[in-house]
């Protein structure tokens, strides 16, 4: 079988690194289009073969012409999306809020197959080597990561675990699976078997995604503690006190690891020693994984103002505000949580009233 062709996936690829190989928008952007659902989106987005896919707590999940902004179809998903598709091949694989994994064929959206997890998913899928791992969360039932056969949707191997709400990455050189529970166990298993390789302790809930660069795999926790571990050991390297709680995941370019924090601060750090190079202070909390892309940073703080900073010094190089006054959004939550993505020069991403952006 030949090997999968991977489109699209949270953060950008296979070890969430968060950077993409995209043309960035170095001035200040204006709306190519916009696209209205009928609920908030925290569902990132990824663009594969023209289409925009993302998922919105309106229960469905929305196929968008990249070009014009022109729906092309959805499909309803129970519970909603919290979680971002992914694409790949003529595929899409997505995940509802109450626990349904399933794949769609990519130009119809007609479904391909469903696996009912028996939890509920906040997590996006990760796929490698022809699987689909994905983690559930939900009180008082059994949780798990699971691994599917991408083709057929059958059951490969599951891993009990506390529950997961981080997004799997995965590392094709050491063939591991790495994800962090609300226990604090940032763990990694072998991907084809499902066993433990190694399990770190980081003693705070874990609702961000590791990235992993060069033999590193790097995480934040509720208790704001950013670590640096040995991706093939699980040994510690060194860690960073942000002071509150660390929702975003991690972007790593170069020889610098970039995340947001509930107090508003995007820190840069030498990914090496963990010193600190820079910070970009906002005036809300930053629950948007930034992104990569042109030698610019692209993240956003809950108040709904998207930011551009310059990957080297932190200078900010233009924000695009979102806000809408509470007359015109009644539930008064227009913040930006998802992470901005990006392709052939443009930038996408939804917010919290419902519109889903495109701007180039």
């Amino acid at each position: 079988m030949p090997p999968l062709a991977l489109k699209g996936v949270f953060r950008g690829d296979l070890a969430r690194s968060g950077v993409y190989e995209s043309s960035g928008l170095l001035e200040t952007p204006e709306a190519k289009w916009t696209f209205k659902s009928l609920h908030r989106i925290a569902s990132s987005a990824v663009v594969a073969d023209g289409r925009v896919l993302f998922g919105s707590l309106d229960g469905n999940l929305y196929a968008i012409n990249a070009a014009t902004g022109e729906e092309q179809w959805r499909v309803p998903v129970r519970g909603g999306m919290v979680s971002t598709p992914a694409a790949v091949d003529s595929t899409v694989i997505g995940a509802g809020a109450f626990g349904d994994l399933f794949a769609l064929n990519a130009q119809t959206g007609k479904e391909l197959w469903i696996v009912q997890t028996g939890g509920q998913v906040y997590a996006s899928p990760a796929i490698f080597d022809g699987k689909v791992f994905i983690g559930t969360a939900g009180s008082q039932i059994s949780t798990y990561m699971f691994a599917i056969d991408l083709p057929s949707g059958e059951t490969v191997w599951r891993h009990p675990t506390l529950e997961v709400a981080s997004s799997a990455a995965t590392d094709i050189d050491q063939h591991l699976v790495y994800f962090g529970n609300w226990a604090g166990s940032l763990i990694a298993l072998d991907q084809k078997t499902g066993s433990v390789v190694w399990q770190f302790e980081s003693g705070s809930s874990i609702r961000s995604s590791p990235a992993i660069s060069e033999g590193t795999v790097y995480f934040g926790t509720i208790m704001g503690r950013f670590y640096a571990l040995n991706a093939r050991t699980g040994e510690g390297k060194w860690s960073f006190g942000a002071g509150e709680s660390i929702r975003s995941s991690a972007a790593v370019n170069g020889d610098t690891v970039i995340f947001g924090s509930d107090n508003g601060t995007l820190y840069a750090l030498d990914n090496q020693t963990g010193e600190e190079r820079w910070a970009f202070n906002t005036s809300a909390a930053i629950w948007s994984s930034p992104a990569i892309s042109g030698g610019l940073i692209y993240f956003a703080e809950k108040s709904g103002t998207l930011h551009a900073v310059a990957l080297e010094t932190g200078q900010e190089q233009w924000s695009y505000d979102t806000f809408r006054p509470r007359i015109l959004d009644p539930s008064g939550f227009s913040a930006i949580i998802p992470s901005p993505s990006l392709s052939e020069g443009v930038l996408y991403f939804g917010g919290g009233d419902g519109l889903f952006y495109a701007l180039e």
